[in-house]
């Protein structure tokens, strides 16, 4: 009878390294990483950009941030348009809406992207456009 304990414990311990390795394997793993898209592939929708402040939102008293870096990365196809990033307003600070590939509305349609203006009440931000 003492054999079958020692066994458990034995077989207890092995299941709790075991499982200790396989926490530390997949705590190695990136969960976020995934594959890069295939050349020519359409882009998957990427999220809105923050919603515009309410009108009577205040604005902002502050010029906002410098621009960032923002690394390009190759257009997912012909004619696709980069639309820069750009600072928002929440109503309380600025947040960073980073850029994205567009498809223009027709041919020779041109991005004139947004930016901020000084106002004798604050900061307004006149948005970005085709043209």
């Amino acid at each position: 009878m003492t054999s079958l304990p020692k066994a458990l414990l034995r077989n207890g311990a092995a299941a709790i390294v075991l499982l200790a390795g396989i926490a530390a394997a997949s705590a190695q793993v990136p969960q976020d990483a995934a594959p890069p898209p295939p050349q020519g592939a359409v882009p998957p929708p990427q999220s809105a950009p923050p919603p515009a402040p309410a009108p009577n939102a205040p604005v902002p008293n502050m010029a906002p941030p410098a621009l960032p870096s923002e690394a390009i990365p190759p257009p997912p196809g012909p004619r696709w348009v980069w639309q820069p990033g750009y600072w928002a307003w929440n109503g309380y600070q600025y947040v960073w809406a980073p850029g994205r590939y567009v498809r223009p509305p027709h041919r020779h349609a041109m991005w004139i992207a947004g930016h901020w203006v000084a106002r004798p009440r604050g900061w307004v931000w006149v948005p970005g456009h085709w043209g």
